[in-house]
């Protein structure tokens, strides 16, 4: 699977963009733990965002829309149907443009000529 991709760490004194959860570090003693931001306010995410946060520490987030963050599995073999059509996340031919661009056959297709 992939792994979920997270942004540098920022400095306490910069504010996210987006409401939501984040990690903070406690540069004391380089404790990672979960934290909640409001648009306003950090809170400590205990039992939910409930207990406001005296002390920002550096902060990270995810690097992209988690509604497009994929954990599809790596595709190690063709996933296309009997008909050549392919909808699998990862296919190559679909990244590519493939095989309308150049007419490449998929990479990952390593079936005999005589299997179907």
């Amino acid at each position: 699977m992939d792994a979920i991709k997270l942004t540098d760490w920022h400095p306490a004194n910069v504010d996210p963009l987006r409401i939501g959860y984040y990690e903070m570090i406690n540069e004391s003693t380089g404790t990672i733990f979960t934290a909640w931001y409001s648009g306003c306010m950090w809170f400590r995410d205990l039992h939910g965002p409930t207990v406001p946060l005296l002390r920002i520490w550096p902060w990270r987030g995810l690097a992209q829309d988690p509604q497009k963050q994929t954990l599809t599995p790596r595709l190690t073999h063709c996933a296309a149907s009997r008909d050549g059509e392919c909808s699998h996340k990862k296919c190559p031919q679909i990244r590519d443009n493939e095989p309308s661009k150049s007419g490449r056959h998929c990479p990952l297709d390593i079936r005999d000529e005589d299997e179907s």
